[in-house]
This record gives C-alpha cells, sequence and structure tokens, in this order.
C-alpha cells in the first residue's frame, strides 16, 4: 500500500533471528525486500519503549500465540485502535479483549490468502484470497453498515491488493474458516498431500468423503450449538453447502501445501489443537460426534512426536479396532498408505 502511494506506516513485531533480519534487510515477500517504518522488539515493549503508536494491528501468528501477541500489540497500538487476529480457530477476540480491553477487540476477521514462510522474515504469496472482517464476539454496540474503522483499515488493505471485505459478524466468519480448517488442513496434513489432490486425484475420494467431509460437518454441528441462533444451522449442513465449499476451496488452493502440512515438515508445532482438537472437546462436551475430528487430531499429535506415516497408518488401524465408530480411522490409514515423499 505505501508504495502505491497510500499514506500508511508499517511496522512489523518481530522476535528472534526475524527481527535481525527484517532489521538487517527489511521483510521479503515474493523475493522483493520491503523496509519497514519500524521494527518493534518484545525487549523494546518490556523496557516501556514505545516505539510505535499504531491505529491498527494485524495479528498473523497462531491461535495459541493470540493472547501473547495481543498483550505486546496493546503497548503498541493507541488506545482508541484496534487488535485484529487472523489466526486459525474458533473466534479469538476473547483472548485479545482480555489482554488489550473490549475497546481495541470490536473487530475480528479471517483470512484466506496463501502464504509460504521460506525464512525468519520472509515470506512468498502463494494464492490470492481476500480478508473478511466484522463484528467481534464481544462487541455489544454494533452499527448499521460499515463502521468507520473498518474503512480505514480497507482503505489500506486495498491499496496493497488485500481484498477486504465487511462482513458484519466476524464471530460467524472465524467459525466458517475453522470447519473447512478441520476439513482440509488436517487431513491433506496428514495424507501428506496438496490441497488439489483432496478432490482432484481418485484415489482420495474415500478421504474425501469419510473424514474431510464429515470433520467439516462435525465442527459445524458443534458451531450450530455454540453459536446458537446464527446462521450456521442445521439446514446448512444437510445441504451440503460444507463439501461444496470444500470441494471449491481444494481446487482454488490445489498446488497448496496447507500451513499444517509446513508445519509437520518443518517439525514444528501445529494448530491441530486449535481446530480438530478444540472441535472434538467441544462436541464431547454437547454429546456430539466427532470421530473424524478425534481421527485427525490423533493422528497429527502422531505425526508431531516423530512417528512415520507408516507407524501412524498402523497405530489408526490398531485404535480403529477398538472404536465403536472406526471409519475415519481405517479411512485415514488407507490413504497415509497411499501418500509418498513427492510434497
Amino acid at each position: 500500500a505505501r508504495d502505491e502511494g497510500f499514506p500508511v506506516r508499517v511496522a512489523v513485531l518481530a522476535r528472534g533471528e526475524a527481527e535481525r533480519e527484517a532489521r538487517a534487510r527489511g521483510v521479503s515477500m515474493n523475493g522483493l525486500c520491503f523496509p519497514m517504518d519500524a521494527i518493534v522488539s518484545e525487549e523494546m515493549i518490556a523496557d516501556g519503549t514505545r516505539a510505535f503508536d499504531a491505529d491498527v494491528a494485524l495479528l498473523a501468528g497462531k491461535r495459541r500465540h493470540v493472547p501473547a501477541l495481543a498483550a505486546l500489540a496493546a503497548k503498541c497500538v493507541k488506545p482508541e485502535g484496534d487488535i485484529l487476529s487472523l489466526a486459525n480457530g474458533v473466534s479469538s477476540a476473547a483472548d485479545v479483549a482480555r489482554e488489550a480491553g473490549a475497546a481495541r477487540a470490536a473487530l475480528e476477521g479471517i483470512t484466506t490468502h496463501g502464504a509460504l514462510s521460506e525464512g525468519p522474515a520472509a515470506v512468498r504469496w502463494t494464492g490470492r484470497g481476500k480478508i473478511e472482517v466484522g463484528w467481534s464476539a464481544v462487541t455489544t454496540s454494533r452499527g448499521e453498515g460499515e463502521p468507520a474503522r473498518y474503512r480505514r483499515l480497507a482503505a489500506a488493505l486495498t491499496a496493497a491488493g488485500l481484498a477486504p471485505e465487511w462482513t458484519v459478524d466476524g464471530q460467524e466468519a472465524s467459525w466458517r474458516k475453522a470447519i473447512l480448517n478441520c476439513g482440509l488442513n488436517a487431513t491433506c496434513a496428514v495424507a501428506g498431500i496438496r490441497n488439489g489432490e483432496l478432490v482432484l486425484d481418485a484415489r482420495y475420494v474415500e478421504l474425501l468423503n469419510e473424514v474431510a467431509c464429515k470433520a467439516c460437518e462435525e465442527a459445524a454441528a458443534v458451531a450450530a450449538a455454540t453459536l446458537r441462533g446464527a446462521s450456521l444451522d442445521e439446514q446448512r449442513r444437510d445441504d451440503g453447502a460444507y463439501k461444496v465449499a470444500l470441494q471449491a476451496l481444494c481446487r482454488a488452493t490445489a498446488a497448496n501445501r496447507n500451513s499444517m502440512l509446513q508445519d509437520l515438515d518443518a517439525r514444528r508445532p501445529t494448530e491441530v489443537d486449535d481446530l480438530c482438537g478444540t472441535i472434538a472437546q467441544l462436541a464431547c462436551a454437547s454429546g456430539l460426534p466427532c470421530a473424524s475430528n478425534c481421527a485427525l487430531r490423533d493422528a497429527v499429535r502422531l505425526l508431531e512426536g516423530g512417528a512415520s506415516r507408516g507407524e501412524v497408518a498402523a497405530a489408526l488401524l490398531s485404535l480403529a479396532d477398538e472404536s465403536a465408530e472406526p471409519g475415519p480411522l481405517r479411512a485415514l490409514s488407507r490413504a497415509i498408505s497411499l501418500s509418498s515423499p513427492r510434497v
């Protein structure tokens, strides 16, 4: 946006090697380096230095990091500003409000842009999507139409080519993305395949229908029970809308190795507990089915722990022999056996 002449100043909160790289070379995107107006470190914030006085902070970290990031952002954002989390998983606005105050947690959102980490301060933009923003779960006074605070942010995002879109209910948008993430990210990560293979490779039809789509259906039932009265209702799940949406997302991001697969390849902790794990926990508390999400959660945890995919496939078959709902476990095991190191 700044390079297109939009009057905006950009700061990045960076830690460790990422901070050193950003200070030395700027932030790299698609091989081009962009200098920042400020590099804000945890140390600067800890010693009372206020290096930036931002109108908006976008939190682009993992869901589990949102509380810590929000606490840091609270020291860099104006009292009347906004701290907007784009993390995967169910609504994180409550964490932002707890750390930074409800006034700065009025908005929440999601992004469907694809990105690939290429280094500590380097990223490749791999797929164009959009950024949806709406009122958060902690907002009590919602006006009609787009608020002025969103329009200011939208102007900068538009200038940067990031396609912002006002969606009114940011909490529901967060849930909709989490539902699809449960079906797509964890399934492809466990099988070791790119997003498009889930729908374009006939060998994975069973994986699509018996694991990915059912994980979405389970998550949608949890969302309906949790939101109570929002439009994520029984009709939406019964008419197959989530299967259609999942297939469309797979095709739109066909070449992507999703973030959970990237994390497993890099031996980093994944977001499975923020997605399938959260759905399984909420489903069990409400007496709802969650076999597919439990299977995906358990498989990803085994891979995180260092097990090979062959070992995970065998472990899932053993679990299936003792399970009252063995279908997802066996389907997932068979799909893993089809995988190869090509990704």
